[in-house]
């Protein structure tokens, strides 16, 4: 763990090496856990061994809970944590939400006394550093994970029309101020009709490598007693109630008594979460369903290689799921909902989508299984597009282009 104080200046000895240092730096922040195998934390160690592998000296500030993990020229920060919190849920929270406060603070320190190419704000962290930065301006990269009015229009008085104003407001403010928007696929139209010239772009993640251990997932599947002639529909990510996760629950009951030889995985619980959704399932538990905890994220390949078919549900939101990127590069068919977010990088040459009920997830899963030659020729469509478009040289240049446009800012 670093144990630098983040907050006295740098000095390095010759104008030379400080306009280098200043050149080549960046402060990188981020509001929540760090790190945790949870979707915007693995974007954002994406991005940190980006930056490290193109040469930048990077500053991580984050909330005080998740471990640590050593990335070459990545020094690590975290706000304090006066009341102990041990983790931070996804959404909304007001343990979130002081937590923020907190790095508002942490962030109108650092700014008073160190320089910095840019400021990479993930999600409201650019509220923050646009708030924090005072009179002196330091070039800030939005990274817009979601829209905030549309993820916080789930909350009791989310949608209500003046709440609703000031939220839009706030989103228009916080774009038109920052310099770059770096945003999820997905978001991009949205983002121009809001800030019309602003520079602005869309990641495309990396897909996973080809990692996948045969012997591994022949194993795998033997523990869990699948034979040759049925099938693993495998789920992975979180059980958040957008995610539409109990639609894929009633969806394998119904899969279940029809009597379809098909077995089923889903990872990515709470362990909270865990005891309700194994209750559900009753006698299936072990048998024909498997319900785990979040994984570690070098186990993912071994997960993804043993499924035969992936299932990516999603209630709303106009953001690719990051696990679309993975799946896609596994040569695994994708059930996916009929959502915007989906048709951002999916088609129906890539995937088969199903409407939001089990009933219409039900009907695509027996779709499946009984037609192989469609679910071939889907997972061969997806994983060419994913090794065209989807590759960790083709990520890393964006972060360059990045980096570059807002250095001609200056």
């Amino acid at each position: 763990m670093c144990t630098k104080d983040i907050s006295k200046p740098y000095k390095p000895d010759d104008l030379s090496s400080r306009t280098a240092m200043r050149n080549r730096h960046v402060l990188v922040v981020a509001p929540q856990p760090f790190y945790e195998d949870r979707g915007t934390p693995i974007a954002v160690r994406y991005l940190l061994q980006a930056l490290s592998e193109l040469g930048y000296s990077v500053d991580l500030v984050a909330f005080p809970v998740g471990r640590h993990i050593d990335i070459p020229n990545v020094s690590i920060y975290r706000v304090a944590n006066p009341l102990g919190f041990r983790s931070v849920p996804i959404g909304f929270s007001f343990r979130k939400l002081f937590l923020d406060g907190l790095l508002f603070w942490k962030i109108r320190s650092i700014l008073r006394v160190r320089k910095y190419h840019y400021v990479h704000a993930v999600e409201e962290a650019a509220i923050i550093v646009a708030c924090a930065q005072g009179p002196s301006h330091v070039p800030v990269v939005y990274d817009m994970a979601s829209s905030l009015p549309e993820q916080l229009a789930k909350l009791p008085l989310g949608n209500l029309g003046i709440v609703r104003t000031v939220l839009d407001s706030i989103e228009r403010w916080v774009i038109n101020r920052v310099d770059y928007v770096i945003c999820s696929g997905g978001l991009l139209p949205h983002v121009r009709k809001v800030t019309g010239n602003k520079k602005a772009s869309e990641w495309w993640f990396p897909m996973i490598a080809d990692t996948f251990n045969k012997e591994e997932s022949d194993t795998f599947r033997e523990e869990m007693k699948i034979g040759p002639n049925e099938f693993l529909f495998v789920y992975i990510g979180s059980f958040a109630e957008y995610q539409g996760i109990q639609i894929v629950q009633d969806a394998i009951c119904r899969i279940l008594r029809q009597g379809i030889q098909a077995k089923f995985l889903l990872v990515g619980a709470t362990p909270g979460e865990l005891e309700g959704i194994r209750t559900a399932f009753g006698n299936f538990i072990g048998t024909r369903v498997w319900v785990k905890e979040r994984i570690a994220r070098e186990n993912v390949p071994k997960i993804l290689g043993t499924a035969d078919f992936l299932i990516s549900p999603r209630l709303f939101g106009a953001n690719v799921p990051l696990k679309i990127f993975e799946y896609m590069g596994t040569g695994k068919p994708i059930l996916a909902s009929d959502v915007p977010a989906h048709h951002t990088v999916l088609d129906e040459s890539r995937a088969i989508f199903f409407q939001n009920t089990a009933q219409d997830l039900a009907r695509a899963i027996t779709d499946l299984v009984q037609n192989k030659d469609k679910a071939k020729c889907l997972a061969e469509s997806s994983r060419n597009y994913a090794k065209e478009f989807l590759t960790w040289p083709r990520f890393r240049e964006t972060v360059k282009q990045i980096a570059e446009s807002v250095q001609e800012s200056k």
